[in-house]
Formats: structure tokens, sequence, C-alpha cells
């Protein structure tokens, strides 16, 4: 009887932040798991409903800045399209907003680096703007009215406050899941 051999591509990886599991499954989880708490009947007035879809997308945002194009198109749009349904909106809109904010981390992703949590919090704040303004611009077209958007202004402004915590929480999750380890302590070395 031979013995099963893993494919010589599986064999040889070297992975960059770890482990393959935890380092492909990581980001696509937390956005998942922000997406499910946010979706939770918590309860919340009318205020907090547009703040709520912007968490799993600072989510999804983070772990793009973090690890570029780590984040699977297929996982914002799915992320997007649970909260048109479960929130009763125009199905599409949050898809859609989710794969611009996808859009727009990875095009600014190779700055992040260089710019230190100050300008990724300006990056950050760069999405929110284009994300809330098309919110507003596709919810009006969508209503056939121009709607009020001072919700959507203060829940933008809202996520920007909210954004430091979830990075530093994501951060954590990280660095528990061993994805902060120095490249010399990875497999494959």
């Amino acid at each position: 009887m031979s013995a099963i051999h893993a494919p010589a591509s599986l064999r040889k990886r070297d992975w960059k932040w770890g482990p393959m599991p935890i380092n492909a499954l990581l980001p696509p989880v937390s956005v998942f798991v922000t997406s499910v708490l946010v979706l939770l009947p918590w309860g919340l007035g009318d205020g907090v409903r547009f703040v709520l879809p912007l968490i799993p997308l600072l989510s999804l945002h983070y772990w793009e800045l973090r690890q570029p194009h780590a984040m699977p198109a297929s996982v914002a749009f799915a992320a997007g399209l649970a909260h048109d349904v479960v929130m009763q909106g125009p199905v599409g809109l949050w898809a859609l907003l989710f794969l611009a904010a996808l859009a727009i981390a990875r095009a600014t992703a190779p700055f992040a680096g260089a710019s230190g949590p100050l300008g990724r919090l300006a990056l950050t704040a760069v999405t929110l703007a284009v994300i809330v303004a098309g919110e507003w611009a596709v919810g009006s077209i969508y209503y056939v009215r121009i709607l009020d958007w001072r919700p959507m202004i203060l829940a933008g402004l809202a996520a920007l406050v909210i954004y430091p915590v979830l990075a530093i929480v994501l951060a954590a999750v990280a660095r528990l899941a061993g994805q902060g380890r120095p490249r010399m302590f990875a497999r494959g070395n």
C-alpha cells in the first residue's frame, strides 16, 4: 500500500505569516463574526441602523490594509448581501458598497504600510466618506427622493471613532492566531 502525499505545491509552500489555515481564514472569519454580531436583534434605536453595516466594512478594510488581497471579493459581496437581506434594504446596495470598500482598500494599501496609524486612520476616513456618499446617492436613487444625509454622516463619524478600537481588537486576534510572528519563526525556514 503506497502512502498518500500532499501535492508538491502544498509541501513546499513557504507561508509568510504562519500556518495556512489561520492565515487564510482569519480575515473572512472576522468579517463573518462582525457581520453576525451587528445583524443580531439588539433592540437599538433607529439611529444606530446606519452605523451597524459599517462595522464589518471596517473589519474588511482593516484586513485589506494589513494583508493586501487576503480578503476574497466573494466574502465582501456575501457580507454585503447578508446586510441587504437582513436589514430589508435595497438588495445589492451593501454588497456594492462592500465591494467598493474592498476596491478602495486595495488601491490605497500600498500607502498604508508607510503611513503609520494616523495615515491608516486617514485612509479609513476617505473610504468611509466615499461609502457614505455612495450609500446616500444609491439610496436616493432607489427611493426616488433625496434622503436625509445627516444620519449617514453621523454614522460615518461614529464608525471612524469605532475603527481604532476595532483595529486594536483585530490586531490582538491576529497576534493570538500567530499572524504577528516575525518571518524567521514562520514555517518553511
